[in-house]
């Protein structure tokens, strides 16, 4: 943040200031920055660092004409004001319901840019990207401690053709200019989201039970169905944060930059057979219950 920043100070004329002026900068992510000029101009702009001289290097810089909330930082703000009102409304407390309303009304009405890098870092910071594999939820471990298991179980529904990573040219080279290859991204993401839509559909029925089900004539089934149901609401949770993160990326294809898209689909994608074969299980193994008389 503090090479940034500095690199931002020593150039604002890459900002819309004139030489001396004081520009600064107002966030950091992962490979962009959200920069003010002494005029009250936003500016975001992609950076790397010289691998051989170390110096920050600035790319695809363009003004914003609002201040930007990046897509992480709304998914909060909604869910916290979201939060509140519904604890208001349970309590009866119409004054709070008011309030916590009228902020909801005010971020949809102050107009939210998306940005293909905002995506990014919203997959980065979420639980089932694979970043560090000692956070890696539960539910993944759970699926990678039993894979064999799981696949003879499910029989041919573990050897579905999955998307794969192929963008790598893409993320390494961060080539922006090809609107062919801009479709063809667009495209996979496309195919992406249809697979994940499919894997909901599959774990519909499993979502429905809770712990008055039972397993037929299984002397443990109150505890398998415990952690049945707890391995369903976890992965489901992240399934559908995965699949707003996807659809997340197609809204922003037009203009966004290929890098963070290639990045997004290729994540997603290195998961995919993971999640795909969860899918599978809780559809299959949620079979086996007896529904509560």
């Amino acid at each position: 943040m503090g090479r940034v920043d500095e690199a931002v100070a020593l150039q604002p004329e890459l900002f819309g200031g004139d030489e001396g002026a004081e520009v600064r900068t107002l966030g950091t992510f992962a490979n962009h920055a959200i920069i003010l000029n002494n005029t009250g101009e936003f500016f975001r702009a992609s950076f790397s660092f010289n691998e051989e001289t170390g110096e920050v290097e600035f790319d695809n810089v363009e003004r914003v004409d609002i201040p930007v909330r990046e897509a992480s930082e709304l998914s909060a703000e909604v869910r916290n004001e979201s939060v509140g009102a519904v604890k208001a409304l349970l309590d009866g407390n119409d004054d709070e319901v008011d309030i916590h309303l009228g902020s909801l009304y005010e971020l949809v009405r102050s107009g939210v840019k998306l940005t293909a890098e905002g995506v990014e870092d919203d997959f980065i910071q979420a639980s089932f990207c694979g970043g560090d594999s000692a956070k890696d939820p539960e539910w993944l471990v759970a699926v990678r401690e039993n894979e064999k298991t799981m696949a003879q179980y499910v029989g041919a529904e573990a050897n579905k053709d999955f998307p794969k990573p192929k963008f790598d040219n893409f993320i390494n080279e961060g080539d922006n200019s090809d609107d062919r290859h801009r479709k063809i991204i667009e495209a996979s993401l496309r195919r992406l989201r249809e697979s994940l839509h499919r894997m909901k559909d599959s774990i519909a029925v499993a979502c429905r039970f809770n712990d008055e089900y039972r397993l037929e004539s299984d002397l443990d089934s109150a505890v398998i169905v415990e952690d049945f149901i707890e391995f369903v609401s976890k992965f489901g949770a992240d399934l559908d944060a995965t699949i707003g993160i996807v659809e997340d990326a197609i809204s922003v294809c037009k203009d966004g930059t290929l890098k963070s898209l290639a990045r997004v689909h290729d994540g997603v994608a290195a998961r995919a057979k993971e999640m795909g074969l969860a899918a599978a299980f809780s559809e299959k193994f949620a079979r086996r219950f007896d529904q509560p008389q």
